[in-house]
């Protein structure tokens, strides 16, 4: 058996991958918590941008 295959570690490929889903996630998750000092309707505009811009991009890669 070869263990060549066995011992194989993740690339830095896949460890960027990893740390750029946490900080695209982590953007999200405190974009609701940046706009707490704008007023509602400019807070609720411009997450509509960033959500169609999110949502183009993920149909983009699909």
């Amino acid at each position: 058996m070869n263990n060549s295959a066995a011992k194989k570690e993740p690339s830095i490929m896949v460890g960027g991958f990893v740390l750029g889903g946490a900080m695209i996630g982590a953007g999200m998750f405190s974009l609701p918590t940046i706009m707490a000092g704008a007023w509602f309707i400019n807070s609720v505009v411009i997450l509509l941008i960033v959500c169609f811009f999110y949502v183009s991009l993920g149909n983009i890669y699909s």
